[in-house]
């Protein structure tokens, strides 16, 4: 209730209901209830100001809006208020937190802005931003400049392996395709100048240095031979195919019905889909959702300078839609938490993946971080990695791509080896896979080539082995097939040497 008090002696007034003139009765000054001194109003604002300057920033904002509720037009209380909700103190701090959150002006900063009469403040504020606002952006661009070296590297990396149930795909060191299974024999497929695989249910994919791609299933392949300049393929639903002048195309994978038009897609730079879901990455950055729910695709539509996205699922079928910024942030949104899930100090990510209820993230030191929406246990599965530069999850097991070349493969639980391991390397560096594969090639020409050598010197000694036996048992010289003469000592009638068997 607002404590009025006497314009002229400052003794409080009693209004009567209904009444528009009050008489004060100690001097008995008659006035109008609107020109009676409201002392609730500063007594609001002052409460605010000392709670705020104590850092009590909630009860603070609470008195900031009863100040606005006795007067709308109060630029102190907008500004307290603003202040309290950011949490901070001072102008130069609210400048601060402006610019480090990108934050857009809210509208208690603009009407206090608007109602201001000392405008010496916002100079401060404005002069404040700007700066901040110049050490945030440079920074930023250090860190994005930091992180793409090992993004461009974990995509190289990523390209090279494939996982999906009980089988992974790599593409070795001499550029040659090959898949492993759970229970049967690997294959070495004769595609060449693979540059990128994918795996869905032991069907592979892969794509050439001509963004052709090619199918181990025969009716797949005749869809999909017509297909060129291809950068990226989904082999979930919906199955999508990404072309590297950014556009999209959808195929029917599985006779399925494609209930979505993509064509009007453009500058694309990643495509990812999960039972019907799908997420598309643009060249500035934004994701473009499909088939989720608006809540969730409100949120995606604020995000900003994404670099990679991936998506997974919970026990009821729910879709998380994952994001890395060029920052190295990690955004999410949809589905819900898991019983790991990241906290606020994670930072520095390069890559992720996700498959079946669980996340691995690899951070630019090449360690990794995990989360899993079904149990805990297969947290330990990401941890203890070092020197990765990409992760691909399944279910039951985790593949990394060691920045040397290595591959490794970890089981999510302490059970008896899931799939076979791969004891070679796929590259020595990354940077210099082109002339890592190259050199292995001509090594392994040059092994071939010494290989050839070797067995066609072992037949001829075979056959000079055979001849010599042949001949001996013939009775005749074993160096050049003649007969002997002499009656005691034997010797060739032609090269003349002496019977030595």
């Amino acid at each position: 209730m607002a404590v009025l008090k006497c314009k002229m002696c400052g003794a409080p007034l009693e209004a009567v209901a209904g009444a528009e003139i009050i008489e004060c009765k100690y001097c008995l000054t008659q006035q109008t209830i609107e020109g009676a001194v409201d002392q609730s109003k500063p007594m609001m604002y002052e409460r605010g100001e000392m709670l705020l300057n104590d850092g009590y920033f909630e009860k603070a904002e609470g008195y900031f809006e009863k100040a606005l509720d006795l007067n709308y037009k109060s630029s102190d209380a907008y500004l307290g208020l603003e202040m309290a909700r950011c949490k901070v103190k001072t102008i130069e701090d609210l400048a601060k937190h402006y610019a480090k959150s990108n934050k857009e002006e809210s509208p208690e900063l603009r009407h206090a802005k608007e109602f201001a009469k000392d405008k010496s403040w916002v100079e401060i504020f404005e002069s404040t931003l700007n700066m901040e606002t110049e050490i945030v952006q440079a920074n930023l661009n250090d860190i994005d400049n930091r992180l793409s070296v090992f993004r461009n590297k974990s995509k190289a990396a990523k390209n090279l392996v494939a996982v999906s149930g009980d089988s992974y795909a790599i593409i070795n060191i001499y550029g040659e395709v090959e898949q492993f299974y759970r229970r049967k024999e690997s294959i070495k497929l004769d595609w060449k100048n693979i540059t990128s695989i994918y795996l869905r249910d032991g069907v592979l994919f892969g794509i050439d240095e001509n963004g052709t791609v090619k199918c181990t299933d025969q009716a797949i392949q005749e869809k999909i031979s017509s297909w060129t300049d291809i950068v990226q393929i989904t082999t979930d639903y919906p199955f999508l195919a990404l072309k590297k002048d950014g556009t999209v195309i959808a195929f029917p994978y599985d006779n399925s019905k494609i209930t979505f038009d993509f064509s009007h897609l453009k500058n694309i730079v990643q495509i990812e889909t999960l039972y019907g879901c799908t997420m598309a990455l643009t060249n500035e950055g934004k994701v473009i959702p499909f088939e989720i729910e608006p809540s969730f695709a409100s949120k995606i539509a604020t995000w900003e300078n994404i670099s990679e996205i991936f998506l997974s699922k919970n026990l009821s079928f729910e879709i998380t839609v994952h994001a890395i910024t060029k920052y190295g942030e990690f955004l999410h949104a949809g589905g819900s938490t898991p019983s790991f899930f990241p906290n606020k100090n994670w930072h520095d990510f390069v890559s992720g993946t996700s498959q079946n209820g669980c996340f691995i993230l690899v951070k630019s030191d090449g360690t990794t971080c995990g989360a899993d929406f079904y149990t805990t246990r297969r947290n330990a599965s990401a941890k203890n990695l070092e020197n990765v530069l990409a992760v691909l999850a399944e279910q039951s097991y985790i593949l990394a791509i060691q920045n040397d070349g290595n591959v490794i493969i970890k089981e999510h639980y302490d059970t008896q080896p899931y799939l076979p391991t791969y004891d070679e390397k796929i590259f020595n560096c990354i940077d210099t896979i082109n002339e890592d594969r190259q050199f292995a090639i001509k090594k392994l020409e040059i092994k071939k080539r010494k290989q050839e050598e070797e067995a066609k010197r072992q037949e001829e000694l075979k056959k000079q082995q055979e001849l010599i036996a042949s001949r001996k048992a013939s009775g005749v010289c074993q160096h050049c097939g003649s007969k002997f003469k002499g009656l005691f000592t034997k010797v060739c009638s032609s090269c003349g040497k002496k019977k030595d068997y």
